[in-house]
């Protein structure tokens, strides 16, 4: 397989020869989530026009546990474009994997 690192040409540019899903795909076989934020995050920066790239970081927020940066970043582009479900996806994701740990440790998570 290979290297996210190696998806890039030198113009930074994505390489015709990769498919953007495969430095994902790289680190999500490894379950390494903390090398897909930073793949992620460098991704994202690199388009910032592409909100696919955006919300695929707000989730990798969430899977490495820091869901108030999801929250945080995904919110301002959740205020731009309203109509986009997926940012919303992602700040109720994080909130309920803030929330719902807290109710299950206090008694409160729904069991009867």
């Amino acid at each position: 397989m290979i290297r996210p690192e190696e998806i890039f040409n030198s113009d930074d540019e994505l390489d015709d020869e990769f498919e953007d899903w495969e430095g994902d795909a790289y680190y999500l076989e490894k379950e390494d989530y903390v090398g897909l934020l930073k793949y992620r995050k460098e991704y994202a920066q690199r388009r910032p026009d592409d909100l696919y790239a955006q919300i695929r970081l707000g989730e990798a927020y969430n899977l490495v546990g820091d869901y108030q940066a999801a929250i945080d970043f995904c919110s301002k582009f959740h205020r731009r474009y309203p109509k986009i479900p997926d940012f919303q996806h992602v700040i109720l994701d994080a909130l309920l994997l803030l929330i719902v740990p807290k109710m299950i440790s206090t008694g409160r998570g729904g069991q009867p």
